[in-house]
């Protein structure tokens, strides 16, 4: 594989793992811009060098991350001390679609990921908090709240303040927020409740027994400790954006062709890695819950 092939490779695999759905949909695949767009920055920002060192262990360390958080490891017995339900409810819920696993067999064991426990807790919550009809809003909030959306909870905690919670507002509107701070003042919301998902993902991790797999914090930092080695994305991501390089400065050249990639976006293309100007899902399609529940506009 070129350097070209290889950064291209790169770059997708950011792009599968960083975002989730509605950010991904910015994504305008255009072959030969992007190759273009990849050779003028390494020739700007690295003098030719495609390797991208510090890039490539940042990626390498998502990608252990998200595996560990995607793989369906955690065994049906395990899960249910997680989620709390019975495994009448597991069955039921089956039946209607919205469980995820694997299963050997018709009524062989399930085995669940991380985020497959996480998204059957935060859907008993919707249940239990806000009376909810369960077909209909999981039919609703899986769209929004998917594999993509939960791992990247954990994924890019890059700093404490960013914490995704799902709330409801004094309107009766359901909305994602990436902390309480975020809610404008001028909108007359009042939070009624909330679902803070991180520390749900955080807790699910925590107690699932995955051997040599665990997340804690530290004064704000995430860490992850997989089979012994200890990973901080914030260590790492900081590292690697480590601008004072002026010879090889490989995140602004990152940077600069995810710009072309997502140049239908304003938001994504001129902060790519700053969380807070980051897009969250649609408002309008989180509204549409509430509008399915009460059957019509309030």
């Amino acid at each position: 594989m070129n350097g070209v092939d290889n950064m291209k490779s790169k770059i997708n695999k950011l792009i599968q793992l960083w975002f989730f759905g509605p950010e991904a949909e910015f994504v305008e695949h255009s072959p030969s811009d992007f190759e273009k767009e990849i050779h003028e920055q390494v020739k700007i920002f690295t003098r030719g060098d495609y390797s991208f060192p510090r890039f490539t262990v940042f990626l390498e360390n998502v990608e252990k991350i998200d595996r560990m958080l995607t793989s369906r490891i955690i065994p049906s017995g395990t899960a249910s001390k997680i989620h709390g339900l019975q495994n009448q409810n597991i069955t039921d819920w089956d039946k209607m679609g919205i469980v995820y696993a694997d299963r050997k067999g018709e009524r062989g064991k399930r085995y669940f990921s991380v985020v497959d426990v996480a998204w059957l807790l935060i859907l008993r919550m919707f249940q239990e908090r806000f009376g909810a009809q369960l077909k209909l809003t999981a039919d609703l909030l899986r769209p929004l709240l998917d594999d993509g959306y939960l791992r990247c909870c954990l994924l890019r905690d890059l700093n404490s303040s960013h914490k995704p919670i799902a709330y409801i507002d004094d309107g009766n509107r359901l909305k994602l927020s990436f902390t309480d701070s975020d809610i404008p003042s001028d909108s007359g919301a009042s939070l009624i409740d909330k679902i803070p998902i991180t520390a749900i993902m955080d807790m699910v991790v925590k107690n699932a027994g995955i051997p040599g797999f665990t997340t804690f914090e530290i004064e704000g930092r995430r860490y992850f400790q997989i089979e012994g080695k200890m990973i901080c994305l914030a260590e790492s991501f900081q590292n690697f954006a480590d601008t004072n390089n002026t010879e090889n400065n490989e995140f602004s050249a990152v940077r600069l062709i995810l710009k072309t990639l997502f140049s239908k976006s304003p938001n994504l293309s001129g902060s790519i890695f700053d969380l807070a100007d980051l897009t969250s899902p649609s408002e309008d399609a989180l509204k549409a819950y509430f509008v399915a529940m009460k059957g019509g506009e309030r």
